[in-house]
């Protein structure tokens, strides 16, 4: 048996971690490694050899190139700009005080946004998150709190209003095999983070195709997530997520196959193009839900600055409506819910049904695939 060490906090070992991913790989004949966050990701990244896999074992993400562009915020924005994506103004500076006049310039309210999501801060390997300011003082504040002990500073960034969108895909040879685009209506932690209650929109909703474009612009391979938000002029990148992210369970939901496409693709496996997701199919994470009620009702928690600690509390209603889907609870199956003696008598009152293949099911226009644009 061998432990990983944590990958963060100040226990975390990186090279202990990263050998010791590679020792798991091995003894095991791990196929597939899948990390579950930025700073997993990235380890993972560095464990991989020069054939791009941990001792034979592929791992479920973008591919390197993408893992290590997108990992800086700044190059991720820099690489959209680029492709014609639209990026909200963000400036650098070569000083914390360079990015304090930054913030000025912009005009607040504005954010400060980390280089990368994890880094060592007085000693200690923690996740930050872009904190929004009014004033000066606040974004000296925020300059500090970013600022790796390697001096890695922050950005400054125009604060952008509007819905938070976001575009998921699974890309093979520049060919969009599936994809999925959401709206978030609420997140945890209040100002921004993971998505709590979403639901898929259009296709034809302004940002999903120009981010389709964006990835295979960039060259992408695997499952990555594009995040935006579609400001009144638009849509306006935020950045890049080169792995499976917290809302996978609803482009699954949307699009039967997702999951299993971003695996076969990973692991080098030519996948068809699988039909397009469905719209308004909405999914709340319950889990989140209550963490939110808590944060929402604690007077020490800073909300963002345009949404009210009221505002907050109302995003919770309506907790049900029909068909509305829960993150990790399948309400089709009661099975493990029921009491023992009750699961062997429904078990048997639904005697044995035979299911068509979904592969020998009639084909319909929507299994021709998703309309995507070109990368020009």
């Amino acid at each position: 048996m061998v432990d990983l060490p944590p990958p963060e906090g100040q226990s975390a070992d990186l090279a202990a971690y990263v050998e010791g991913l590679r020792t798991i790989c091995e003894r095991w004949g791990v196929s597939l490694v899948a990390p579950s966050g930025d700073l997993r990701l990235a380890y993972c990244w560095q464990a991989a050899r020069e054939n791009d896999t941990i001792v034979g074992a592929r791992i479920l993400s973008a591919d390197r190139r993408s893992a290590e562009v997108f990992a800086d915020k700044a190059a991720g924005i820099e690489a959209a700009r680029r492709l014609g994506f639209p990026v909200p103004e963000t400036l650098l500076g070569e000083s914390a005080e360079d990015i304090v006049d930054a913030t000025a310039t912009l005009g607040f309210p504005c954010v400060v946004k980390p280089r990368r999501t994890f880094q060592q801060i007085g000693g200690t390997t923690r996740q930050l998150r872009h904190i929004t300011v009014g004033d000066r003082s606040q974004a000296q504040a925020a300059v500090i709190a970013l600022t790796g002990d390697d001096g890695l500073l922050p950005l400054a960034q125009a604060y952008v209003s509007g819905r938070a969108l976001s575009v998921t895909a699974v890309i093979h040879r520049r060919v969009v095999v599936a994809y999925c685009a959401r709206e978030t209506f609420s997140f945890f932690p209040l100002g921004g983070g993971t998505s709590v209650w979403k639901r898929t929109i259009p296709p034809e909703t302004p940002g999903v195709q120009e981010g389709l474009a964006f990835m295979r612009g960039w060259g992408l391979e695997g499952v990555a997530e594009v995040e935006y938000k579609l400001a009144p002029a638009g849509p306006r990148f935020m950045e890049l997520g080169p792995r499976m992210h917290g809302w996978i369970p609803l482009a699954e939901a949307s699009t039967p196959g997702f999951l299993a496409a971003a695996i076969h693709t990973a692991v080098g496996d030519d996948v068809p193009v699988l039909p397009m997701y469905r719209s308004n199919v909405e999914m709340r994470w319950i889990g989140g839900e209550l963490r939110r009620i808590r944060s929402a009702l604690d007077p020490r928690t800073a909300t963002p600055m345009d949404i009210s600690r009221l505002e907050a509390l109302k995003t919770i209603w309506p907790p049900w409506r029909p068909g509305m889907l829960y993150d990790g609870i399948d309400l089709s199956d009661t099975g493990p819910w029921l009491p023992r003696p009750l699961t062997s008598w429904s078990a048997r009152r639904k005697g044995s049904i035979t299911r068509i293949a979904e592969n020998d099911a009639p084909l319909t226009n929507r299994q021709n695939g998703p309309n995507v644009p070109s990368a020009g």
